[in-house]
């Protein structure tokens, strides 16, 4: 990692999460530098099969309310066509909410989604990696998580991702510095 105490960017950038309350306990997201010209964050097969679990228990919801339809009553296959709609809607929300943000040296810019302009690379200065805590700071029933920011030139961020397996964070970051020939701030304790 690099050292940074005596960057005047580094001074000026400041050193909280974003958006301290995204991130997951879980490593939600890998590097992906399958193309030479444009890397992206992808969600990892564990995130994958969270979604996949909400869609399949809201399917088998609906499965279920539809095959004791007349049988129960009304308030039963109510309640588990609800519940299953419910279920298999957060899962498409989900799904499409997950970040595959994209850094694309072709283009000369980094892509939070493919939706969003994004910014340009040739600002970027560093890469920095901060931890925050998600939940109550009760131990047992919080979690920490580590946020991946790009810091520009002018010390603004960019928030790219959160999640909480600190050492793929590392890798990750230090993989994305070598591509983007920029330093890695580190900012997280020693694991």
């Amino acid at each position: 990692m690099a050292h940074f105490e005596n960057d005047p960017v580094a001074q000026q950038t400041t050193w909280v999460a974003q958006e301290p309350e995204k991130g997951s306990n879980i490593r939600s997201h890998r590097i992906d530098a399958s193309q030479a010209d444009s890397w992206r964050f992808v969600p990892t097969a564990a995130m994958k099969f969270f979604t996949l679990t909400f869609g399949l228990f809201g399917g088998a919801g609906i499965i279920l309310g539809l095959m004791v339809l007349g049988r129960l009553g009304w308030w039963a296959p109510a309640i588990a066509f609800g519940l299953g709609t419910l279920f298999l809607s957060s899962a498409i929300v989900m799904f499409k909410r997950l970040e595959r943000p994209v850094f694309d040296r072709a283009a000369g810019r980094f892509r939070p989604t493919a939706r969003e302009q994004g910014v340009p690379l040739a600002d970027l200065h560093a890469i920095q990696l901060v931890p925050h805590r998600i939940g109550p700071e009760s131990e047992r029933a919080g979690y920490w998580s580590c946020e991946l920011n790009l810091v520009h030139a002018d010390a603004s961020r960019t928030r790219v991702l959160s999640h909480g397996d600190l050492i793929a964070m590392r890798s990750d970051a230090q993989e994305l510095g070598r591509y983007l020939d920029v330093p890695v701030w580190d900012r997280t304790a020693p694991s």
